[in-house]
């Protein structure tokens, strides 16, 4: 068994004698491949780096350009809610009138007051109508007043002749 062990210790340093040769006839190809490739990598790197840098530049440009337009589309939404709003305070209005005419002065009363909220959320959001908004407060007042007393003589023409060129006004500019 001695001489089996001796014939493959003599065969394994002879297999590992052999290995480290051929290393190094091919590690100095080896080293000059590695490092051709490191020469090639880096410019190639540098360049990647680059071009991350312009996508994240137009990546941020595109998420900001993003956000304005899903900002300017919710204005205007919000816009065109306030102008129906507007719009439903109108109809009220006229629908108080109508009420009024009736002789049902309670209806009327109760149906005119609920526009004025309609109107002082528009004034919030139409800033720059916002003093023409509040301006209807006092005559809905009178007239609500006057309706609450009883008196139906009194009709909501000073409110029209305000509001629906208001109305014009911002339906034409937004």
């Amino acid at each position: 068994m001695t001489r089996l062990y001796r014939i493959m210790w003599v065969t394994t340093l002879v297999l590992a004698a052999d290995a480290v040769i051929s290393l190094e006839r091919h590690l100095p190809a080896i080293l000059r491949s590695t490092t051709e490739s490191q020469q090639v990598l880096t410019p190639l790197q540098a360049q990647l780096d680059k071009q991350q840098k312009t996508l994240d530049a137009l990546q941020a440009e595109l998420t900001a350009f993003h956000k304005e337009v899903n900002e300017r589309i919710a204005k205007e939404e919000k816009q065109k809610l306030a102008i129906k709003s507007v719009q439903a305070a109108l109809a009220k209005i006229d629908e108080a009138e109508a009420l009024r005419k009736a002789g049902d002065l309670f209806k009327a009363h109760t149906t005119l007051l609920s526009t004025k909220e309609l109107l002082w959320k528009a004034g919030d959001f139409f800033t720059s109508e916002q003093a023409r908004f509040r301006g209807l407060m006092t005559p809905i007042d009178a007239v609500l007043g006057a309706w609450k007393n009883g008196n139906g003589s009194v009709d909501v023409s000073k409110i029209t002749v305000i509001l629906k060129p208001l109305l014009d006004s911002i339906s034409h500019d937004n």
